[in-house]
């Protein structure tokens, strides 16, 4: 599971109106400025990691999950505000939270980060405005800093062994 930021427009952020869009075919949409009348509205998409085909699911809120779902949450794009991680577990705090999932900051290369960035785990990734050619490298280090994360010996363990 993937859990985008709630808001639903933070400037070169993702939500769940654009991620799967940008997480499965490396295209970030604006939702401010681009059409997005096609998009897929479903939030499961496949992805191949260490030549295992993986079901990701997207969820923009946490607030009904059942233990079995929390387990399967790996990475959250955050906004950069406390407030985002109300629904998590209770016994948990952010910065444990981060070393449980992989945490992740996407901006526009021209903007500044929130302060809690600065202070927690996350792996910042910076897109720029109008250079939409430039996505898929910034989808690569996605996918190459949430497969780094998977194999942890917490995680390569159950996930993928064969």
């Amino acid at each position: 599971i993937v859990v985008p930021t709630l808001s639903s427009y933070v400037p070169g952020n993702i939500c769940k109106a654009n991620a799967k869009e940008f997480l499965k075919n490396a295209k970030y949409v604006n939702l401010k400025t681009e059409n997005n009348e096609n998009k897929d509205e479903s939030s499961y998409f496949k992805r191949t990691i260490q030549g295992k085909e993986i079901v990701f699911e997207i969820h923009d809120t946490v607030a009904n999950f059942t233990k079995s779902d929390w387990k399967k949450v790996v990475a959250v794009f955050v906004s950069g505000n406390d407030y985002e991680f109300k629904d998590w577990p209770k016994h948990e705090n952010i910065v444990t939270i981060l070393l449980k999932v992989k945490g992740f900051y996407l901006k526009y290369s021209d903007l500044n980060l929130p302060k809690n960035i600065e202070k927690w785990n996350i792996t910042k990734l910076e897109i720029h405005r109008t250079k939409r050619h430039l996505d898929n490298s910034i989808q690569n280090e996605f996918w190459n800093k949430l497969e780094e994360f998977l194999l942890l010996p917490r995680y390569r363990d159950a996930k993928f062994s064969k």
